[in-house]
This record gives C-alpha cells, sequence and structure tokens, in this order.
C-alpha cells in the first residue's frame, strides 16, 4: 500500500510539475475519449439494433412461415374442389356407385391431389350434418382428431399420426390435420355429401423442410442462419426439423415439448412470443404464435427461429475487430501526438535545464533550439538568453560596484581608526589632566580645611 502511494505521488507531483505529461494528457484526452465513445456507442447499436434487427428478422420469417401454411391451405381448398368438380366423380354420383365402393375410390385419389386423406361422406349416413355444413364455410381449417375419427378418415392415417414422446414411454395418438370439407350437390342443389379432405401435420417433414428452405435459403457463398421450423400440438412438436444436437445438427426433435415460458404465453394467453427461449438443448431466437381450430380454440403453435450461439459469434468477431482497430488507432494517434509534440517537448525540457543549472549558479544559456526563428519558443529561448546576458552585465557591475565599495570601506575605515586612536589618546591625556585638578583641588580644600582649623586653635590659645 505505501508502495502504491509513493507511485500515485510520484506520478501526480510529474503531473504537476512537468509539462510534458500534462501537454500529453491534453492532447490525448480528446482523442481518448472520442474512441471511448465511440466504443460504448458501439456496443449499445450492436447490442440494441442487432438485437432488435434479428427478433424483427425472425418476426418477417414466422409471417412468410404462416403465409406459407395458408397458401398450402389454399392449393388444398383448390385440390378438394378440383377433386369434387372432375368428371370422374361427378360420374360415379351419377351412377349411383355403391358408398363402400365410393368411399374406397375417393380414397384412393388422395395421393393424385396431394392430400393425406379423403373421404366421402353421404349426409344418408351423417349424424351431425348442420355442423359439417357449417365447416363448408372455410375453405380450409387447423381441427385435432383423436385416433378414432383419424382411423374414420382414413385407415392407415392414425398409425402416421402417432408421435412417440421423446426420453417417455406415451405416445401423442391425435392428430393436428388441416382439413378442407366441400358440400356435394346434386342437380337440384339438394346436398348429398360432404368431401373431406386434407393433409396431416405430425410428422410431415416435408412440409416444415418445404417451409424451412423457403424462408432460410441457403445459397452458396452466404453466411445464412441455418434456420428452424416447427409446428406443435399443443405444446408437443409433431413436426419440426429442429436438430437432436444442435452441435451436429443431426435427427429430428419431434416429441419434445416446449419451454414452459413459451406454453404460459403462446397457448395459455393466446400471444405471440418474441424472443429468446430455450429450444430443446440450446438457446435460439424465436418466434412464436398460436394456431387456432375452427372454433377459435388454441390448439397449437407455429414456430420459427434459428440458434442465438452464431449471432453472438458474430457480435462477439465485430466487436473485437473493432476493439483491435480503436486500439490500433488509439496507439497509431497517440504516437503522432507524441511525435508531433516532441517539438515542444524537448525545447520546452531544455529551457527548462538551464534554468535549473541557472539556479545552482552555473553561467548557461538556451541557445538555437532547431525551430523556426518565428516560432514562440524560440523567440522564448532568444529573449531569455539576453535577460540571462542583462543579468550577468547586472552581476558584474554589481561585483564592481562591491569591490569599489569594499575599497573605500577599508579607507575610510583606515582614516576611522587613526583619528578614534588620535580620541582615545586625547580621551586618555584629558582623564590624566582631570586626575591631577581632581587631586590639586582634594590637597587645596585640605590646605584651607587645615588653615581653617589652625585658626580656630589659635584663637582659643590667645583668650586664655
Amino acid at each position: 500500500m505505501p508502495i502504491r502511494r509513493q507511485w500515485w505521488a510520484k506520478w501526480a507531483f510529474r503531473f504537476k510539475t512537468m509539462v510534458r505529461y500534462r501537454l500529453l494528457f491534453l492532447t490525448s484526452a480528446p482523442i481518448f475519449l472520442t474512441l471511448c465513445a465511440l466504443v460504448a456507442i458501439t456496443f449499445y447499436w450492436s447490442v440494441h439494433y442487432t438485437w432488435q434487427g434479428a427478433l424483427i428478422d425472425v418476426d418477417e420469417r414466422l409471417d412468410v412461415a404462416d403465409n406459407s401454411i395458408h397458401l398450402i391451405q389454399n392449393q388444398q381448398a383448390y385440390n378438394v374442389r378440383a377433386f369434387a368438380e372432375s368428371y370422374n366423380f361427378r360420374m360415379k354420383l351419377a351412377n349411383d356407385v355403391p358408398q363402400d365402393e365410393l368411399i374406397r375410390w375417393v380414397s384412393e385419389n388422395k395421393s393424385r391431389y396431394e392430400l393425406d386423406f379423403l373421404r366421402w361422406r353421404s349426409v344418408e349416413s351423417m349424424e351431425k350434418k348442420l355442423e359439417y355444413l357449417n365447416l363448408t364455410h372455410k375453405s380450409s381449417f387447423f381441427s385435432v382428431l383423436d385416433s378414432s375419427e383419424l382411423d374414420y378418415l382414413d385407415r392407415d392415417l392414425a398409425k402416421k399420426a402417432e408421435v412417440p414422446m421423446l426420453n417417455g414411454h406415451d405416445v401423442e395418438t391425435r392428430g393436428l390435420v388441416s382439413r378442407t370439407i366441400v358440400s356435394i350437390k346434386d342437380k337440384h342443389d339438394h346436398v348429398i355429401g360432404f368431401l373431406d379432405g386434407g393433409i396431416l401435420l405430425n410428422n410431415s417433414t416435408q412440409l416444415v423442410d418445404q417451409i424451412s428452405n423457403l424462408i432460410y435459403p441457403q445459397r452458396k457463398g452466404f453466411n445464412r442462419h441455418v434456420g428452424t421450423v416447427t409446428v406443435f400440438l399443443d405444446d408437443l412438436r409433431v413436426s419440426t426439423n429442429v436438430p437432436l444436437s444442435s452441435e451436429d445438427s443431426v435427427g429430428r426433435a419431434i416429441g419434445t415439448r416446449v419451454s414452459h415460458e413459451v406454453h404460459s404465453k403462446v397457448l395459455n394467453e393466446g400471444k405471440e412470443w418474441l424472443d429468446r427461449a430455450y429450444v430443446y438443448d440450446a438457446w435460439y431466437i424465436t418466434a412464436y404464435q398460436p394456431i387456432h381450430d375452427q372454433f377459435g380454440n388454441v390448439i397449437g403453435m407455429l414456430y420459427t427461429g434459428y440458434l442465438i450461439w452464431p449471432l453472438i459469434e458474430t457480435y462477439l468477431t465485430n466487436l473485437g475487430e473493432i476493439s483491435i482497430t480503436i486500439v490500433l488507432l488509439l496507439l497509431v494517434s497517440g504516437l503522432i501526438v507524441h511525435r508531433g509534440a516532441r517539438d515542444l517537448f524537448n525545447p520546452i525540457e531544455r529551457i527548462h535545464k538551464v534554468v535549473k543549472l541557472v539556479q545552482m549558479g552555473q553561467d548557461k544559456r538556451i541557445g538555437t533550439l532547431g525551430l523556426d526563428d518565428q516560432h514562440e519558443l524560440t523567440l522564448l529561448a532568444k529573449q531569455f538568453d539576453k535577460m540571462l546576458d542583462l543579468l550577468h552585465e547586472r552581476n558584474q557591475e554589481i561585483q564592481q560596484a562591491a569591490l569599489e565599495l569594499e575599497c573605500k570601506v577599508h579607507s575610510r575605515t583606515a582614516s576611522l581608526k587613526e583619528k578614534t586612536e588620535e580620541l582615545e589618546l586625547h580621551i586618555k591625556l584629558l582623564n590624566q589632566a582631570r586626575d591631577k585638578l581632581v587631586v590639586n583641588e582634594k590637597l587645596a580644600a585640605l590646605g584651607e580645611l587645615t588653615a581653617g582649623i589652625a585658626h580656630e586653635i589659635n584663637n582659643p590659645t590667645a583668650v586664655i
């Protein structure tokens, strides 16, 4: 801790007292702050706009997938109607072919019209005629059928619809189908039956691959996302190209379930999901929307998305490239600033060195700095040298005056010394004369005293 404080105090002192460090700071700070602002703006732009762009992209692809399914349903409805208007079918009806034979013949034509099932239902054998009649108002719709209903539509349909639960022993026997029901009328415009045709979405790899190739086309020379498409029956993947291993891209995650968050928002609330989500074994950028049946109930979901890691990897790569570029720019700009400021550092340090030497008593001059004659530092150095020369002359004059003053003081001191000696002699003689006068005065006083005493003694004696 003391070492750290000493280091800080040392650099703080240098910063306060040395022009080099202050000048470097003042010239480098704007560049550094600008680059920091650029990094912050780039980071914000990359995180915010790149992520928003990815979400918008996957949402648009979901719209394309939804439109593709609608086109497939429209084609399905067209095929069913085309069969209903076909000459062979009308001739079968006109010839009063037995119902069993007609049902079998109709079912045999499903592949020709690109359908997974095609069923003839006579009104004579129907219990829910009105329900079927209402369904004819829609060109096509999604529906969930149990195994018995699937078996009724086609004997192979129930088996094809079975979806084994991955990591479990259960099997989903219900089927998600896209249906088209067309009413068939006789020449008197009476409904005599219905054609029920459509496609089964369970285990339909062709459907999801077709949509995936449409919304995520793979082209040589382009680095595109490997997109995934899934059709859900409730929360179960019944048709998907999501791989079992996101690293190896092998298998299909059919029979797996959606995450709890997506289940809650899409299936329970009936809203779209547009965010990252955990898809089986990895994080994806995802878009989900609910699939509704003929009654408006949510029966499944449509999903599109792609792995989030390639986006993060690209982002980190770009961020690294930008960071390296910024660091290189900072180093280059710092070097340019240092080299450009060196013409200022060296003259200033030379001036500072001369000032220190002059303070120590040495007679030094700055001299030429190697700069232009009109440079501010050159003019300052010349003026400083002139000041030093003038100061040197003044010092010499002061020294000469000091010598002359010393000589005058010496002569004056000698003269004063002689006079002092004479004065001392006079004082001594004066003191001697004063002493003699004192003695004489004392003797005179003593004589007078003696004479007075003698006089006083003589008077009584004379009387006696």
